[in-house]
C-alpha cells in the first residue's frame, strides 16, 4: 500500500519493518520512462543528501572562482572589478544572503560591512599580499549562529591570490602606460625642437644668401 502511494503520488514516505529499529524511506524514482520506487535506510538517504549538498557547494565555489577571474580580466577599471568581485564572493559561500564581503586595498574600500557590526558576527579574514607585503585584506562576515566551512577558507585564499595577481598586473599596466605617456611627451618635445631648428636653419640660410648677394 505504501509503495503504491509513493509511486502514484510521487512523494517520500517513511516506513519501518516490524521488529527492526531502523527507519526506512520509500521514495519515487523514474527509470527509462517508468515510475518506480526505491527503499532506502534513513542513514543512506541522509548521506546521499549530504553528498548532493556538498557537490552543489563545490560547484558554487568553482563558479565563484570563474566569475572572479573573468571580472578581473574583463572589467573596464580595476576598481569596478573589485566592487563586482565582492558580490561574486558572497555567492560562493553557503549562505550568500547572510554573507557580507568587503575588500580593503590600499586606502580604498569595496563592498559592504555586516549590518550588525563586526562585534556581533563571525569574521573570516585573508590578507591580500604583493611580493610578500600586505596590500589589503578581504573580510567576510556571517551571523554568529552560523559557521564557516573549511572549503570557504580555501575559497577565500584562492580569491585573495587572484586579486594579488590582478593588482600586480594592474601595476605593471600603469607603469607601461606612464612610460608610454613620458615617451610621447618627449617625442612631441623633440618634434617641436626639430621644427625650431629647421626654422633657424632657414633664417640662417636667408641671411647667408643675402650676404652673398651683396658681395
Amino acid at each position: 500500500e505504501k509503495i503504491n502511494e509513493a509511486r502514484e503520488k510521487r512523494i517520500v514516505i517513511p516506513f519501518k519493518f516490524s521488529g527492526i529499529d531502523v527507519e526506512f524511506f520509500i521514495f519515487p524514482l523514474t527509470y527509462q520512462g517508468n515510475n518506480s520506487v526505491v527503499l532506502s535506510a534513513q542513514e543512506v538517504l541522509l548521506e546521499l543528501n549530504r553528498v548532493q549538498r556538498d557537490l552543489k557547494e563545490r560547484v558554487k565555489e568553482i563558479e565563484c572562482l570563474y566569475n572572479v577571474s573573468y571580472t578581473l580580466e574583463s572589467s573596464a577599471t580595476f576598481d569596478e572589478a573589485l566592487e563586482k568581485c565582492t558580490i561574486q564572493l558572497e555567492e560562493g559561500f553557503l549562505n550568500p544572503r547572510k554573507t557580507f564581503v568587503n575588500f580593503k586595498v590600499g586606502d580604498k574600500f569595496f563592498g559592504v560591512v555586516h549590518p550588525l557590526g563586526e562585534g556581533n558576527c563571525k569574521v573570516l579574514k585573508e590578507d591580500i599580499k604583493l611580493n610578500n607585503k600586505k596590500r589589503g585584506e578581504i573580510n567576510v562576515s556571517i551571523p554568529k549562529e552560523l559557521d564557516f566551512l573549511k572549503e570557504e577558507e580555501v575559497l577565500l585564499k584562492e580569491v585573495s591570490g587572484k586579486i594579488s595577481r590582478a593588482i600586480e598586473k594592474d601595476r605593471k599596466a600603469r607603469t607601461v602606460e606612464n612610460a608610454r605617456k613620458v615617451l610621447l611627451s618627449k617625442n612631441r618635445d623633440l618634434i617641436e625642437l626639430t621644427k625650431i631648428c629647421n626654422a633657424n636653419r632657414e633664417r640662417l640660410r636667408t641671411v647667408f644668401n643675402a650676404i652673398d648677394d651683396k658681395i
